[in-house]
């Protein structure tokens, strides 16, 4: 599987300099006319591309006008893929250049945007908020960092066996609370909540009103569940006194759902589902990562 991205040199290319772009002070209708005209070059330039891939042969992933994942259905080599991307280059408007962005093994597309890359190199590459962003908890993040190679790699009684080590830690409360922590933006000055809050509380503004913050619009500030107390501001980082239930609910709700597309139904279920072992279910040594069709053996996409 390999990526390309599309590049337009500065100054160069048929409409760079001239009709493209506007001044900022230009009248609002005039910048989005602008704007609507590089959204139609985009695609065009993007149709071009793909079909141009696709008469060479290769089968699309996934494209939009950040760039082109594709297969070319058995190992090539990477010169060979370069040589590929370079002919389809040249058939571009001049000052417009296909560019060489990586080759993977495997791939996990959660939604548009939200997809997972396992390189050659065994690194694994993640790409939109549903896999990991700055409200994350890091038990959770390690979590499905962990899951995610196994399922990768074809591996799904790795993934029980993750499963089952964060949740005994978790029960144990081998983890910290910093580890179950995350951090939160305010979004409201303490005196405008004040305003508002007989009527409305909202989570964490509540929590850094009942921790006595003097919070302002911008701030940023560690939250965790508590034990009998719920959303709270994080002052020992250290401690253990997080809600167990929660984050273990949490661990399937928030991150073991991010792998249901590489599952089958019926395994996602009984790996995560909380029911223990039943006298029908399937050994997990027999499950298989669901794979959709790429051909040859050395590319595939999971979802």
């Amino acid at each position: 599987m390999e990526r390309i991205a599309v590049e337009q040199a500065a100054g160069q290319g048929e409409h760079a300099g001239r009709d493209l772009t506007c001044s900022p002070e230009a009248p609002v209708p005039v910048r989005r006319a602008a704007a609507d005209q590089v959204t139609a070059r985009g695609r065009d330039l993007l149709q071009q591309v793909t079909a141009a891939l696709e008469a060479s042969g290769v089968q699309l992933i996934e494209s939009d006008t950040d760039g082109v994942y594709f297969s070319t259905g058995k190992e090539i080599g990477e010169a060979a893929e370069r040589a590929l991307i370079a002919e389809v280059s040249d058939t571009l408007p001049a000052g417009i250049t296909l560019e060489f962005d990586g080759r993977a093994q495997a791939m996990l597309s959660h939604q548009i945007k939200n997809y997972v890359l396992l390189r050659y190199d065994g690194t694994l590459d993640l790409s939109g908020a549903s896999f990991e962003s700055s409200r994350s908890e890091r038990y959770g993040t390690t979590f499905l960092r962990t899951t995610l190679v196994a399922l990768l790699q074809g591996d799904v009684p790795a993934v029980h066996s993750a499963f089952g080590d964060v949740m005994a830690r978790l029960s144990s409360r081998a983890y910290t609370n910093a580890d179950v922590s995350t951090r939160v933006r305010i979004g409201k000055n303490q005196d405008a909540y004040a305003l508002t809050r007989e009527k409305r509380k909202e989570a964490h503004l509540e929590a850094a009103w009942q921790a006595g913050l003097a919070f302002r619009a911008g701030d940023r500030v560690d939250l965790y569940v508590r034990e009998g107390q719920g959303l709270t501001v994080m002052t020992a980082p250290d401690g253990h006194d997080y809600d167990v239930k929660h984050y273990q609910a949490a661990l399937v709700q928030n991150y073991a759902t991010r792998l249901r597309k590489a599952l089958d139904p019926a395994d996602w279920h009984q790996l995560f589902g909380g029911r223990g072992p039943g006298l029908f279910e399937r050994p997990v040594r027999d499950m298989q990562v669901k794979w959709r069709p790429v051909p040859g053996e050395n590319h595939s996409d999971a979802g």
